[in-house]
């Protein structure tokens, strides 16, 4: 009879659900996963927002399921259309799915049920990228009384006695947490100057559109090297970098070497070699950002290869990473160097100089410091203080085409011989010019310049940020003096024969057996004379040069030491041919200077 009474009872579930939040992740630009536990059988929803929506706290639950398209358990399965069963789903009705012990095992063993009391991994999607969501709410409510949910027990918004059940202590537990950044940096601008400012350093300019750290790495123009030999890798390896905030001033990396490497720190094979002055540079540079998870480690995003390849086009609104054609200025003077020097002719002087460069030589004559009072710059006179006053160097170098004292040449590959000549002086106050006196020591100076200027802006490849320089570099005075002095007093050829200003001979002779020939020459030389029996054949033709000489009777003279000199003429030739006692003879006489060539050769 007692058993006959037995009934089965459900109390009532008066009370909503409670959920407990595990942790929330992102896991990519527009997800974020959460884990979270409720304590009976449930549904549950989730939102979240980087702003909390208007009048939140009284639609709530609107707002939240309002969401849905942007929420699902982590099987894909929408929220809202899966519960969370737990044991009581065995007692309620069949509706729910699940009446037995062996349902409920099975459907959770083959993941198509969520348990309570047991993680639920639920995914919010289609999300702000890089964004701080601190919003995130969920929402429950409990299948009473059926198993389904007829007249459920929801989640208030923060009111009730349990924490657990309150939507807004559930967001607070979750706290906040920001989507992944998953998209590479960009570079808002990306400048290198060019030509560089000093010739022993590259400088690019950046800045970016987030934080994060730029890399660059150079290589010569002419190297044959190309965009598909700087990969990621490549590029990080050189060592040259810096970071950028995002915002703000831009950053600079400053690159001297192609590698910024101590290669006995390495255990690869280092690319060695300073930037060179007057050499074209292409650079490469890279992106990464400073990408974080949420637990704080880095997951950087860098640029990629084709965005490193292209062209940055615009400076101040880059579209890639290579800049080609940079070029580090040549901010060095040429050098001069002197292969020889030499007159050439009476009014000419030659100079033979190199570069070490490609550039353009003047040279100009200078009176020596000794020449006095002149109308021409001494060699003391010349100077680079003022460009307004006579002998400015550069100017009195350069000459003037109209005066004929231009002299000039070329050098167009570096370390090969020019020549220089020079057959006019330049007056100090540049209204004439005068040939070159014959015999006469000048001091040459020469000035020079190179092509830098011509060399840039006639590159085949200039990059975006090419501002041509002005001008090229000049050797100053001090370097042309060097030259001067190695180059040292340089005197004209003496082209003019000498001249006899006495020659007088005693008729008739003092002694039977001897003709004394009495003369004196213009400058320095040797006379030679000759002679024959007036009553002979050949006294009919002079007597020929070379048997003057070959008659063996000379003498020299020097009017600076001597008045005069004598040649006493004992036979028509030495030793052969004696005089005949009271005969006459014709006497020819012939003469030549002691002049000599630049190298100390006589040149008579």
């Amino acid at each position: 009879q007692v058993l006959a009474t037995k009934e089965q009872v459900r109390t009532a579930d008066s009370t909503p659900p409670q959920l407990q939040a595990m942790w929330a992740e992102s896991t990519s630009s527009s997800e974020i996963t959460l884990a979270l536990r409720v304590d009976e059988g449930a549904k549950i929803w989730c939102a979240a927002w980087e702003a909390q929506p208007v009048n939140f706290a009284v639609q709530y639950e609107d707002h939240i399921k309002g969401a849905v398209s942007q929420c699902a358990d982590d099987r894909g399965n929408p929220c809202g259309s899966f519960y969370v069963y737990d044991m009581d789903d065995l007692e309620d009705t069949a509706a729910d799915g699940v009446v037995s012990q062996t349902d409920y095992d099975t459907l959770y063993a083959s993941e198509s049920i969520w348990r309570a009391g047991e993680d639920v991994r639920i995914v919010l999607s289609g999300l702000t990228e890089a964004a701080q969501y601190d919003y995130i709410y969920c929402f429950a409510e409990d299948d009473e009384q059926d198993g389904v949910g007829s007249l459920p027990n929801t989640m208030p918004y923060n009111s009730g006695p349990v924490e657990a059940s309150k939507v807004e202590q559930v967001r607070l537990s979750f706290g906040s947490v920001t989507t992944l950044d998953q998209t590479p940096p960009r570079f808002t601008q990306l400048s290198v100057q060019d030509p560089t400012a000093t010739d022993d350093k590259i400088r690019v300019t950046f800045a970016l559109n987030e934080a994060g750290t730029a890399y660059c790495r150079v290589t010569r123009s002419d190297s044959g090297e190309t965009a598909t030999d700087m990969p990621i890798n490549r590029i990080l390896t050189a060592g040259w970098s810096a970071v950028h905030g995002g915002s703000g001033a831009a950053s600079t990396i400053e690159i001297t070497e192609l590698e910024s490497a101590t290669p006995s720190l390495t255990n690869r094979d280092d690319e060695q070699g300073s930037v060179e002055q007057a050499t074209q540079y292409d650079v490469y540079c890279l992106a990464q950002d400073s990408a974080v998870d949420g637990r704080g480690l880095s997951i950087p995003n860098f640029v990629s290869q084709d965005y490193i390849s292209a062209s940055v086009t615009s400076p101040s609104s880059p579209v890639g990473g290579f800049t080609g054609g940079i070029w580090v200025i040549d901010a060095t003077p040429p050098t001069l160097l002197i292969s020889g020097h030499e007159a050439v002719d009476s009014e000419t002087l030659q100079v033979t100089l190199q570069l070490n460069e490609p550039g353009t030589i003047w040279c100009q004559a200078a009176e020596q410091s000794t020449a006095g009072t002149t109308a021409f710059c001494r060699e003391d006179e010349v100077q680079d203080s003022n460009s307004a006053a006579d002998c400015y160097f550069e100017t009195f170098a350069k000459g003037s085409t109209a005066q004929g004292t231009t002299f000039r040449a070329d050098v167009h590959q570096a370390y090969v011989d020019v020549d220089v000549e020079v057959n006019r002086i330049w007056q100090k106050d540049m209204a004439a010019s005068a040939p070159l006196e014959h015999q006469t020591g000048y001091k040459v100076f020469c000035f020079a310049e190179d092509d830098w200027v011509i060399q840039a802006q006639q590159a085949t490849t200039l990059s975006p940020n090419f501002v041509a320089p002005l001008l090229p570099n000049k050797i100053d005075l001090s370097a042309s003096v060097v030259v001067k002095d190695d180059i040292d007093m340089q005197t004209t050829l003496d082209e003019s024969p000498p001249t006899f200003t006495l020659l007088a001979m005693e008729d008739p002779t003092a002694v039977n057996s001897a003709i004394a020939v009495t003369f004196a020459l213009n400058e320095a030389g040797t006379a030679y004379c000759g002679v024959m029996r007036s009553d002979s054949a050949e006294a009919a033709f002079p007597l020929a040069i070379n048997r003057i000489l070959s008659a063996g009777w000379s003498a020299a003279h020097d009017p600076s030491s001597a008045s005069s000199a004598v040649i006493a003429i004992a036979g028509v030739s030495s030793p052969l041919e004696v005089l005949d006692e009271g005969k006459q003879y014709d006497v020819y006489c012939w003469a030549k200077d002691d002049a000599q060539d630049s190298f100390g050769n006589a040149r008579p």
